[in-house]
Order: structure tokens, then C-alpha cells, then sequence
């Protein structure tokens, strides 16, 4: 099989349980969701000082800020492998390791850019699975925002990406971002409609000493509801839509 030249110890993160908990406030949700990350990069980084390769393979519905929390804390100091269930195979559902080959597949991005002189926030839209409408932002994008809009024209798909090089190379908006960081700038916000395999090896890439507070956010339903700011490790909740519901938690972001 694939793994034949591994040694292999696996970790299995299941956050189904803590996502549909219906007896938390949306805000201790989230605290939860963090601490169970936390908890497992504990284990995990133990194995990293015994010099183990991460290889990572997720399916995090509903949890997308999860899965760039576990690759930001677990950085990109060594090479990762990434698993992926390819849906052009109707009878394959199993992982396979991506492999590291060429596409011909290039991002391309439309920035609005912000009054440099006026206080902002950095706005990253990428849109690889499914284009993300302006409504569905209501609550995160702030009248301030340099907007940097990531997508590949037409073609919106599952398996869009489907290598490891592509990951690779598409992480590489991370320096955009980090360009882009002026004086006026005070955070970083992240809107994605990607595979997790892609949010993961995004989140390595983010640095708590070259980037500002970095807040990524959970699609719900309609919007962009909640999110986890991974730079404080602290739940961000969208106050501009639960406000139209009085029995959650309202907090401002």
C-alpha cells in the first residue's frame, strides 16, 4: 500500500460530538473546539521530537477553523503529507497521499485595496469549492478592508486540488497577505470555501511572529457565523447576524 515505507502512529481528532452540542453557548463551543486541538498537538509534537513526518487527512465539516488551527500550531518547519479522497472515483472512498506533481491550475486574485490612511483589516476570500457571495460576508467585512479575492477562473470544484505541489504553491498567498500588512493594517481575516487538506497546509504557513492576529472563520448555513482568532487562540463570534436571534451568546469580534 502506500504506507509501506511508514512507520505509523495516528491520531484521530473527532470534534463531531463538541460541533453539535447543543447545550453550549456558541462561545464555550468554540473555547472547547480549541482546547481539544491544543490537547492533541500535545500529543502530537511528541512524536514530531522523535522525528515523525505529519501526514494529514481530514473531513472537517462544519469546522473549517480547526483544521487551520491544527496546521498553525503545528508550523511548517517539516514537510507534511497530505491526504486526499479524490471524487472522480465513485468507488474509491479511501485517503490517498497526494502526490507532488504539476498543474497547470494558477490562482488568480482581484484586490480592492483600503484608505492606507485611515485604520483596516486585511480580508482573504478564497473560493476554490464554491464562489463566495458578498452577503454572505454581512457581519465580517468592515468599510475599511483591503480585500484580496482568491480564485481560479472558471472552474469551482471538489478536486480542484489534487497534488501536493499545488498546495504548495498555492499557500504561497501567505506573502500577499504579509506584503500587505502596512501600518494601518491590525488584523487578518479569513473567508475560505476549500478542502481542508488545503486549509491545513494554509494554516502552517501563518506565523505568529511575521503575521498579525489571524481570525478564520466558519460557514453557517447562509454567513459566516463564528471563528477562532489563532494568533490569541480566542472564539470570534459574528455579533452582526446572532443579533437577529436573542437566544445566542452576543459577543462583538
Amino acid at each position: 500500500s502506500e504506507m509501506d515505507d511508514y512507520v505509523e502512529k495516528r491520531f484521530k481528532i473527532n470534534q463531531f460530538k463538541t460541533i453539535n452540542d447543543t447545550t453550549l453557548r456558541l462561545e464555550d463551543k468554540i473555547v472547547k473546539l480549541i482546547k481539544e486541538i491544543d490537547d492533541k498537538v500535545f500529543e502530537i509534537n511528541k512524536y514530531i521530537d522523535n522525528d515523525y513526518q505529519i501526514g494529514y487527512a481530514g473531513i472537517p465539516v462544519g469546522n473549517i477553523p480547526c483544521a487551520f488551527l491544527l496546521g498553525y500550531k503545528l508550523d511548517d518547519a517539516n514537510k507534511k503529507l497530505y491526504f486526499h479522497k479524490f471524487r472522480n472515483n465513485g468507488l474509491d472512498d479511501n485517503f490517498h497521499i497526494m502526490k507532488d506533481e504539476p498543474s497547470s491550475i494558477s490562482l488568480v486574485v482581484d484586490q480592492v485595496p483600503n484608505n492606507a490612511n485611515k485604520p483596516g483589516k486585511i480580508l482573504v476570500i478564497i473560493q476554490l469549492t464554491q464562489i463566495i457571495k458578498n452577503e454572505e460576508l454581512e457581519g465580517v467585512i468592515d468599510d475599511n478592508d483591503f480585500i484580496l479575492r482568491y480564485s481560479i477562473p472558471n472552474q469551482i470544484d471538489y478536486d480542484i486540488v489534487s497534488t501536493a505541489r499545488q498546495i504548495n504553491e498555492y499557500v504561497k498567498i501567505v506573502n500577499d497577505i504579509s506584503e500587505r500588512q502596512k501600518v494601518n493594517i491590525t488584523a487578518i481575516k479569513i473567508c475560505a470555501a476549500a478542502s481542508s487538506d488545503f486549509i491545513f497546509a494554509l494554516g502552517t504557513k501563518f506565523s505568529k511572529t511575521q503575521n498579525l492576529d489571524t481570525i478564520i472563520y466558519q460557514f453557517d448555513k447562509t454567513r459566516y457565523l463564528w471563528g477562532i482568532n489563532v494568533t490569541r487562540e480566542l472564539p470570534v463570534i459574528n455579533s452582526a447576524i446572532l443579533q437577529k436571534d436573542d437566544n445566542k451568546l452576543l459577543i462583538t469580534n
